[in-house]
């Protein structure tokens, strides 16, 4: 039997996303179809958080898979090239993710600066 592990570990790496998204779908699909907390699913917010959760997980277990795919890949000595690449992929996507993360946590803080301001603001003027 040949061994496959670099073939394998890019095929991992680079399906990781847009698997992670269609089940993440799917999974705000079934969540919205059984309504178990009643909520308004006319909402595009209603069972995000599970949505994501599922899809996050997803792809986490698709990297760690490809990663160790690639790690077995380079210990055999075997497609060293293809288990290079999919480490590779494995680098860039884990600091976009990261990247995205701090965008998103700065983003958090201006926001949360400015409902503050505003905050204070209205109740100036109430008190006036």
């Amino acid at each position: 039997m040949k061994q496959r592990f670099g073939s394998l570990s890019i095929l991992l790496t680079a399906a990781a996303l847009p698997t992670s998204l269609l089940v993440g779908a799917v999974a705000n699909y079934m969540y919205k179809t059984s309504n178990s907390r009643n909520l308004d699913i006319s909402s595009g917010s209603a069972y995000l958080r599970e949505a994501v959760i599922v899809s996050l997980i997803t792809f986490v277990i698709l990297l760690i898979l490809g990663l160790t795919l690639s790690l077995i890949a380079l210990r055999k000595s075997v497609q060293v090239d293809q288990a290079k690449l999919s480490l590779i992929l494995i680098i860039f996507s884990v600091a976009m993710i990261g990247g995205a993360s701090l965008a998103h946590q700065r983003t958090q803080s201006l926001q949360q600066v400015d409902q503050t301001e505003r905050l204070k603001t209205f109740f100036n003027q109430l008190s006036k």
